[in-house]
């Protein structure tokens, strides 16, 4: 009881953080540089899964939250990495390009995905929770997603179940 109510209150700490930003900087950030450190964070899960991480990015650096960025990075990997499949090799394809609202990334991965018919709507909601991995919290997409609002950038996601998942973000990069 003490660990559980320990972790709501950490959760409840992230939010209000998140709240809080209200002043972020849009400064040049690399992407090759997000990856490499996101893969520094979980690379013993990469290496205990064989997750691959493959990478198109038409734009490389591009002017936007450091902070922000890196932690949808690190969401959506790990994510991927948490709900992969275990027949099948996993990977996580992520893409960049320039569109004409700003910059474009494409995370798409061969997962477990997401009933959206029956989930969609709570998708990033808080606490919300789609699969019954032990390490699951429903507290990651919601926090992106609050993220990328705060500065004016979307995310929606394609999935199916035993498909993978696909989530499209478009930053309002500045």
């Amino acid at each position: 009881s003490v660990d559980q109510l320990n972790l709501t209150l950490e959760e409840m700490h992230e939010i209000l953080k998140v709240r809080a930003e209200k002043k972020s900087t849009f400064d040049p950030v690399d992407l090759n540089e997000i990856i490499e450190s996101v893969k520094l964070q979980l690379s013993e899960k990469i290496r205990n899964a064989r997750f691959k991480i493959l990478l198109d990015f038409e734009l490389s650096e591009i002017h936007y939250d450091h902070s922000h960025l890196t932690n949808l990075f690190l969401n959506l990997i790990s994510n991927a990495i948490k709900y992969r499949r275990d027949d099948v090799d996993p990977w996580i394809k992520i893409r960049s390009e320039k569109v004409e609202t700003g910059i474009k990334l494409i995370f798409e991965d061969n997962g477990q995905g997401i009933d959206l018919l029956r989930h969609g709507k709570d998708l990033f909601g808080l606490y919300k929770k789609f699969h019954s991995h032990p390490d699951s919290r429903g507290l990651g997409l919601h926090l992106v997603k609050r993220q990328l609002n705060s500065l004016g950038s979307e995310i929606t996601a394609e999935s199916e179940p035993l498909k993978g998942t696909k989530f499209t973000v478009i930053l309002n990069s500045k």
